[in-house]
């Protein structure tokens, strides 16, 4: 029995730990700094923790949820010993570094939530609102992050979405998803900036109401199901990312115009009558990891693309395209009509022109049941275009069916 009960306490340590990894707070802004700047955000938090007061269970839990976000290799254990020997310089620094970075709302953020977590004194409060004082942070941004943290402590979606009242242009750009994500569905961080849609799980998604125009320098929509009535615009944006979603279309389709990079990551995308999208004047476009199903684009003439269609203009440079393990099933590009001299190809995408330079990557994927229809006398081509081989990499791509050649170069069929 005392065997059991030791292996008992071991498998629980082991399963804290696993929840410590489930619920990791992954802030991409503070991963992003280096690793002094990482131990100096560890070091000072660490020492709110201890000052005159004992840390509680849950505030080590929280502490380490955050250093596994963060990602640094110490140990929450390592993080308090590093503050127990902090020093005026190491204070100093921090705030030397921290004052003018946006990152110090998120400190802000940390440190009360730890607070609350614990069994805070006077003195420890001070400690905090001295430290506030120093980063110099303005009364209207503070009243912003605390409704934040009331609606994080309390899991509770109304006051997140009480502090948009509050937003300021300080922290318009601050993206809380990592600490709301598993209670709130809508938007998550909304600015002329960037504006990230999430949910926790996809049903509680599916009243969220989206506009048909974007404009913000980086977009996020994230763990959803969505269903694209009216077309939807996206122009000038930095970025546009669609992760682990589901689109499908009513009777919309989506189009890209002067985007930085576009991305398709985990999605599952079916049942588009139009192309899924249209991207014109882009630089990067990535589909990776996703399965596309059940869409078929018909057209009149000589076109290519039936999924995705990619123009580039005068002075447009595109840079990337990488296709990776992706999964198409059953899609077709269909011409009304047959002619000889003319046709169809790239059941998947296609390109007008192609940019010699362009870094084209197709690895790891499948096409099942694809169809060129009526495309006279061009070659059947998942991917519609001509190509500098010098600059292609494929590997592992498997098509079942009537289409066995990825590009509509003669010399790419037998090189899959």
């Amino acid at each position: 029995m005392k065997n059991y009960n030791t292996n008992i306490d071991a498998i629980r340590k082991l399963m804290a730990e696993l929840k410590n990894e489930k619920y990791t707070f992954v802030n991409l802004d503070l991963a992003s700094l280096d690793e002094y700047g990482k131990t100096l955000y560890l070091k000072v938090l660490c020492s709110v923790i201890q000052y005159q007061n004992e840390p509680t269970e849950a505030q080590i839990l929280f502490l380490k949820r955050i250093i596994k976000g963060i990602g640094v290799d110490n140990s929450a254990e390592e993080c308090m010993r590093m503050a127990l020997e902090i020093s005026e310089t190491d204070m100093k620094e921090f705030l030397s570094f921290f004052k003018e970075k946006t990152v110090k709302f998120y400190f802000i953020t940390d440190g009360l939530i730890i607070l609350k977590l614990g069994n805070g004194t006077t003195d420890e409060y001070e400690y905090f609102a001295e430290l506030i004082e120093l980063l110099d942070v303005k009364k209207a941004d503070l009243e912003y992050i605390c409704m934040v943290v009331k609606s994080i402590l309390q899991q509770d979606a109304i006051y997140f979405d009480n502090a948009k009242d509050l937003l300021t242009e300080n922290v318009c750009t601050l993206d809380f998803t990592p600490y709301i994500g598993n209670y709130y569905a809508g938007v998550s961080s909304d600015s002329d900036m960037m504006v990230h849609y999430f949910a926790p799980e996809k049903k509680l998604s599916q009243n969220i109401d989206y506009p048909n125009f974007y404009n913000q320098r980086k977009i996020v929509f994230e763990n959803l199901d969505i269903m694209i009535m009216e077309d939807w615009e996206f122009y000038s944006c930095e970025s546009v990312s669609f992760k682990n979603c589901s689109i499908s279309s009513g009777s919309g389709a989506i189009s890209f115009d002067s985007v930085g990079t576009i991305e398709f990551i985990g999605c599952k995308i079916s049942d588009f009558s139009k192309r899924v999208a249209y991207a014109k004047n882009i630089n990067n476009f990535i589909v990776e990891n996703c399965e596309i199903s059940n869409c078929e684009y018909m057209c009149d003439g000589d076109e290519r693309g039936g999924v995705f269609f990619i123009k580039s203009e005068k002075h447009s440079i595109l840079k990337k395209v990488d296709i990776k393990d992706t999964k198409l099933l059953n899609c077709n590009i269909v011409a009304a009509r047959m002619r000889y001299n003319y046709g169809v190809s790239g059941v998947l995408i296609g390109f007008s022109p192609v940019d010699e330079s362009t870094n084209v990557t197709v690895t790891d994927n499948e096409f099942i049941g694809c169809q060129c229809i009526n495309n006279g006398n061009y070659q059947e081509a998942i991917i519609g275009t001509m190509v500098n081989e010098a600059n292609v990499k494929q590997k592992n791509n498997q098509c079942t069916g009537s289409l066995l050649r990825l590009f509509e170069d003669d010399e790419y069929e037998n090189n899959r």
